[in-house]
């Protein structure tokens, strides 16, 4: 049985204790495993990344195999099919949902035990193993993005995911955290001169992404 979380954003912390840190976030869609259950959280470990901490129990839920992606920075659910309709939640970059066709324009979002959640734009969807060809052009949806330590949307992320976030939706793994991104990334560029558009630049904890041979594009506080 596949377990997914179930909730737009969902904060995933470093333990069950009040105030604990937020170390990392989950989309809505993404395939966990439950690794320990508790009173008000569950231990999980995320499909996507391998990445492991609390989240709350409310936020997990069994929901049907996804058929599509959100590839705008962000789009939303509607309770009718209408531009006019009331907001239910929003879904981020690399969500992923089970959608039908309504019509032209609209997809019918398949949640829980298969009812219908709401209604979304199909243009700003893409199929599970659709990709394109620039995977940098992912990272510049999200130029003007708050930076958010742990975050993962477009309502703040961190340098991480970022770099994350933008392989994964071409299909390329690539694990969380930069100290553990610097270690897969193994080929090393010796010239500055060679740098060209995707290669990747770490520095004291951080990354950036090469847009061509002078400029970056990173997620920082500044």
């Amino acid at each position: 049985m596949q377990k997914y979380v179930i909730k737009t954003e969902t904060p995933m912390y470093s333990s069950t204790e009040k105030h604990s840190a937020i170390i990392n976030e989950c989309l809505y869609g993404e395939n966990i495993s439950i690794i320990q259950k508790d009173i008000k959280y569950n231990l999980i470990r995320s499909s996507q990344n391998n990445y492991e901490g609390w989240v709350r129990n409310d936020d997990t839920g069994i929901l049907p195999k996804p058929t599509d992606k959100v590839v705008n920075l962000r789009t939303i659910i509607l309770e009718r099919p209408d531009v006019k309709s009331s907001v239910i939640k929003y879904l981020h970059f690399n969500s992923e949902i089970k959608a039908i066709n309504y019509d032209d324009f609209w997809y019918k979002v398949i949640g829980l035990n298969d009812k219908i959640i709401g209604f979304s734009p199909k243009k700003h969807f893409a199929k599970i193993n659709e990709f394109n060809d620039d995977w940098v052009a992912n990272a510049t949806k999200f130029i003007g993005a708050p930076y958010k330590w742990g975050g993962r949307t477009s309502f703040g992320l961190d340098c991480s995911a970022l770099v994350e976030l933008s392989l994964q939706a071409n299909g390329i793994y690539c694990p969380r955290d930069t100290i553990d991104q610097v270690k897969f990334f193994k080929k090393e560029i010796e010239l500055v001169s060679d740098l060209c558009r995707g290669d990747l630049v770490f520095w004291k904890g951080h990354v950036a992404i090469m847009l061509n041979c002078n400029e970056l594009i990173h997620a920082n506080a500044f």
